[in-house]
């Protein structure tokens, strides 16, 4: 036996079975996929009306194909370029901007012919790699400000980039996963409860913007501050000028509450950036979408459609569901982008609530035993971070896809893994497992 460590060093270099538990439960969520896919493409009285099933068959080979390489490639290549891996997706997704493909009213397809990919997918897994290697580098650096401060502002490109696709639901993303991953890379709290609080206060004001704005009530004279820019100039340069001055007697006089004053004010500008950006960067429908999740009444036939069709087919599952291929909302069309982001309504509808269940069990295995991988590699800090931000993506995913088609959250478009259509998300999907199955595998070698 190895000494102090219980390992006989014949097999600590050796490759171990794969993790069974998060294998089977990727398989099956592949095949729920493949079945509510199928559904989701019945018509009635028409018969299958897309060739949605077909063309995911086609991206599950393509994506198995392409997890099964990674699992079986050396794994410190991208420990070893990551940082050129995440600056080669910010450049596509400039090229995207430029030159991409619009969809849904967001240019955010590169490709060739019917042949398209969405690179912002691709940007989870390479922020994931980048924000690992850095937290790896400044271990002991990054509860300090300016640490913090440099890598949050290099994690963030992404969001900026895919936010002015416009793509809000992706670009929520990439700010979860960071500050998961600066969490457990060593920040500190207060550090990461700033951006979280900047976060949740101006994605709040920007919805009671759009309430005020759109149910005919008036406008509160206080939103002239980010409506207006001489307004907005003065109360940011102000509040930019008290934080400064505030820090630096904080520097040299050592004086606590200088700190909390240059805190509040920074957050106050931080909070009044986001807003002023994101009203002007999201789109009229956008702004719909944040009024009718407060009263998907408010607009029954428009935007409210989407929540009020989704609750009525969770509804109507009942306890074991209408049955596979015996939804009526989703066989009447009822239920838009049934296929993608309110496929989980139609699995409800059929499944009923032991369905749901049972998908929350899967789901909550694949997470676990992802995190469970993260934990046992904790001696490889880069590739135990790795395994966090997968954990993390997959969880924010499916938190998100959920609240939305249960009217918790509002609509932002943002794919179930395995089980909505797609063959980005699939790919991205199963690259990750791939990763976390050959961190898994090869957890004793010695690199």
């Amino acid at each position: 036996m190895s000494e102090g460590c219980g390992i006989d060093p014949k097999v600590s270099n050796s490759r171990y079975f794969l993790d069974v538990y998060l294998s089977v439960s990727t398989v099956l969520l592949i095949v729920l996929g493949c079945l509510f896919i199928y559904s989701s493409g019945y018509v009635v009285n028409v018969g299958i009306s897309t060739d949605s099933f077909f063309r995911q068959l086609i991206w599950i080979a393509i994506s198995i194909a392409i997890a099964v390489a990674i699992f079986l490639f050396d794994l410190t290549f991208l420990e070893q370029f990551a940082t050129i891996i995440y600056g080669i997706v910010l450049a596509l997704l400039i090229v995207t901007l430029l030159f991409g493909r619009e969809v849904n009213g967001a240019r955010s397809w590169l490709g060739i012919g019917s042949i398209g990919f969405q690179i912002s997918e691709f940007a989870k897994l390479a922020l994931i790699l980048f924000l690992a290697k850095q937290c790896n580098i400044h271990r002991n650096e990054i509860h300090q400000v300016g640490n913090f401060i440099r890598i949050f502002f290099l994690a963030s490109a992404p969001t900026f980039l895919v936010l002015v696709q416009p793509d809000l639901g992706t670009a929520i993303i990439f700010p979860l996963i960071t500050v998961v991953m600066l969490y457990f890379g060593g920040a500190r709290i207060r550090h990461l409860s700033f951006v979280l609080t900047a976060f949740v206060a101006s994605v709040g004001i920007i919805i009671l913007y759009a309430w005020f704005s759109r149910t005919g009530d008036y406008v509160p004279s206080v939103f002239s501050v980010v409506l207006q820019i001489p307004y907005f100039l003065l109360v940011l340069g102000s509040a930019v000028i008290i934080m400064v001055s505030a820090y630096l007697g904080y520097y040299y006089a050592r004086v606590g509450y200088f700190y909390w004053i240059s805190y509040i004010c920074g957050l106050i500008g931080a909070v009044l950036i986001l807003v002023f950006g994101g009203l002007y960067i999201f789109r009229e429908y956008q702004l719909s979408r944040l009024v009718v999740f407060l009263d998907p009444y408010q607009d029954p036939l428009g935007t409210g459609w989407h929540i009020i069709q989704s609750l009525t087919a969770i509804g109507s599952g009942g306890f074991l569901g209408q049955g596979y291929m015996q939804g009526l909302q989703s066989h009447l069309r009822f239920v838009p982008e049934q296929n993608t982001d309110f496929i989980f309504s139609i699995l409800a509808e059929e499944f009923g609530f032991i369905g749901v269940v049972g998908l929350f069990v899967l789901y909550g295995i694949l997470i676990f035993r992802v995190i469970n991988v993260s934990a046992i590699i904790s001696h490889k800090r880069f590739f135990s971070l790795v395994c966090i931000g997968v954990a993390s993506m997959f969880a924010f995913h499916f938190s998100i896809n959920i609240g939305v088609a249960l009217g918790l959250l509002p609509i932002i478009g943002i794919p179930l893994f395995f089980l909505s259509y797609g063959g980005s998300s699939l790919l991205l999907g199963l690259s990750s497992i791939a990763v976390v199955l050959n961190c898994h595998t090869n957890r004793y070698k010695t690199y």
